[in-house]
């Protein structure tokens, strides 16, 4: 495999995020805030390489809709912020997992 990171960039203004309520304990807290994150990013609006794609497909499995959508959902902290750093990580290292080019 042969990586190729340069080409393959985040566009970081086009990230959405989203605060919903997380699941699991928290007791009374876990009712009144918005803590986990959704973040969700467009694939289709970026001229990625078709080899890009189809192996960003097959490794983000149910993750990516059918429309082109990347959403990742983050929980596993009692803070948003860190929620959403928690969600940018798995981002980009989804994306640097999908970045090594197939060798022809």
């Amino acid at each position: 495999m042969n990586p190729n990171p340069k080409s393959i960039e985040i566009d970081e203004g086009k990230i959405v995020y989203q605060a919903v309520r997380s699941s699991g304990p928290g007791g009374q807290h876990v009712n009144k805030t918005s803590t986990a994150i959704v973040l969700k990013y467009d694939v289709t609006i970026h001229a990625y390489p078709v080899w890009f794609l189809t192996q960003l497909k097959t490794n983000a499995g149910s993750l990516l809709s059918k429309d082109g959508v990347l959403t990742i959902k983050a929980q596993s902290f009692r803070s948003q912020s860190r929620n959403k750093d928690d969600a940018l990580t798995r981002l980009i290292d989804l994306f640097k997992q999908s970045a090594f080019r197939p060798k022809m």
